[in-house]
């Protein structure tokens, strides 16, 4: 439900969510923030609930890992390689480490792994789970 990253790639357009981008605005395929909240309401109203999938553990980057620019091409709060694993690119599914920590990278696209081990990185996404809820929980 976020925004992704605007660019349309060889493998099509970041309309799935799993492309964040912008965790701060709505993925525009999806509608606004005031259709989500009259989606909300009215799911509430017929006495249902909305579950939002969320991916933690990535934002994703158009580029290549090698040359991201994270003050540029990474949108805040996570605009700075301090909250990133060092990009490990090619994930080798047979080593733990590697499956834990590495990033996904092609060369239009790259799933920069957040460092979740880092408290500012947990903050981040414990605060707007909590501001994400409190918007759209409107029952």
């Amino acid at each position: 439900m976020v925004e992704n990253i605007p660019q349309v790639s060889e493998f099509g357009e970041g309309y799935h969510g799993f492309w964040t981008y912008n965790i701060y605005n709505i993925n525009a395929h999806f509608g606004t923030a005031d259709s989500l909240k009259a989606l909300t309401d009215e799911v509430h109203r017929r006495g249902m609930y909305i579950m939002v999938d969320v991916v933690v553990n990535n934002v994703a980057v158009a580029g290549n890992a090698s040359q991201i620019n994270y003050a540029k091409d990474i949108m805040p709060p996570f605009n700075d390689k301090k909250y990133f694993h060092q990009p490990a690119v090619g994930i080798k599914f047979d080593d733990q480490w590697s499956v834990q920590n590495g990033w996904l990278a092609i060369e239009k696209v790259s799933l920069a792994d957040l460092d979740t081990e880092s408290q500012y990185v947990q903050d981040v996404w414990h605060k707007w789970v909590k501001d994400l809820v409190s918007t759209y929980n409107r029952m």
